[in-house]
């Protein structure tokens, strides 16, 4: 299993990076299915799982599995504290976005 995140992507390098990853599962771990901003409008549910089906991508939205409220509180305050927007945040910062899950002899983390 691997994650990614949808900041730094557009839609077609996004499905470029999973089909690289011989991806055959995205689970959808975030609470709200939608990404503020029309360069994600793509990364909004309807759009992303239209786009997955194409790429034969199965699509799994758990958001018990999503950071809970107080969990992104944390984050934020975090966030302030070292001068940094959610959409420069690098890895060390909390998980968003979607776990992966690949052929069990390909599973990895980046």
């Amino acid at each position: 299993m691997v994650t990614i995140g949808v900041y730094g992507f557009g839609g077609e390098s996004f499905l470029q990076r999973l089909r690289h990853a011989d991806v055959r599962l995205l689970l959808d771990v975030r609470q709200r299915r939608g990404v503020r901003g029309p360069e994600y409008a793509w990364a909004n549910s309807r759009r992303l799982r239209a786009a997955l089906a194409h790429a034969r991508i199965a699509y799994e939205h758990h958001p018990e599995l999503a950071p809970t409220t107080e969990l992104r509180q944390l984050q934020y305050a975090e966030d302030d504290r070292q001068g940094v927007g959610k959409r420069s945040r690098r890895s060390e910062g909390m998980c968003r976005g979607w776990a992966m899950v690949g052929p069990q002899d390909r599973w990895r983390t980046r």
